[in-house]
């Protein structure tokens, strides 16, 4: 929460003329696209978060098309973002979504392999322990989650979603209470465009600030 409140308000404050220096949001992409924080779990789903909001309202720090950009030409003239880091901000979120995706590709075998000596036990067994549905309901819940985040960033940068190999020897083994779903990722709920109502009221305000004089 504290590193959403502090994007937002240095956004703000950018987007008013108060912060001029876009070199500070250099340093914070560096800091959410750190490969060491991919070992924690909740941040990696934090800095997903962040980066796919980054992307979407700062096209323009991205070298893309920002909607509206010919109408406000001037404006975004005035942002002062060199091409220098325009690229860096580019590489920073492309190099990171290269790895989050590995990631998402490494989680998406380890659950094939689950499903498979689930379906060896219910062949041998009938059933399945507690045990195994809850490690296997875990690890489908992460991976279904991570896949939504990184689809919602890919979409932001303008590119292709990862797509996981099929294996039609494989299907989902559950309780019984949800057997609708693929290891594909491909029937998952669409992640919401914005976190919370803070953060849709937040964005959605940004093309007015221009307009609010800074006493």
């Amino acid at each position: 929460m504290k590193k959403r409140s502090t994007l937002k308000l240095l956004m703000e404050l950018y987007f008013v003329g108060v912060v001029e220096d876009a070199s500070i949001f250099v340093n914070i992409i560096k800091d959410f696209t750190g490969l060491e924080q991919l070992k924690d779990r909740d941040a990696t789903q934090t800095n997903l978060s962040l980066l796919t909001s980054f992307a979407r309202q700062g096209r323009f720090f991205l070298g893309m098309h920002q909607p509206g950009q010919e109408v406000d030409e001037e404006f975004y003239k005035g942002l002062n973002v060199t091409v220098e880091q325009k690229k860096q901000f580019k590489k920073a979120l492309h190099s990171y979504y290269d790895a989050v995706t590995e990631l998402l590709q490494a989680e998406h075998s380890s659950l094939r392999l689950m499903e498979l000596d689930n379906a060896k036990i219910l062949n041998a067994r009938g059933e399945l322990s507690e045990d195994n549905v809850t490690a296997y309901e875990k690890l489908r819940k992460s991976y279904d989650h991570l896949f939504r985040g990184v689809s919602s960033l890919a979409e932001a940068l303008d590119m292709q979603p990862p797509l996981m190999p099929e294996d039609g020897h494989t299907t989902r083994v559950t309780s019984g209470a949800d057997t609708e779903s693929t290891t594909s990722g491909k029937e998952s709920v669409p992640e919401p465009i914005w976190d919370d109502d803070d953060t849709r009221t937040f964005y959605e305000s940004l093309p007015d600030l221009r307009f609010v004089w800074v006493v």
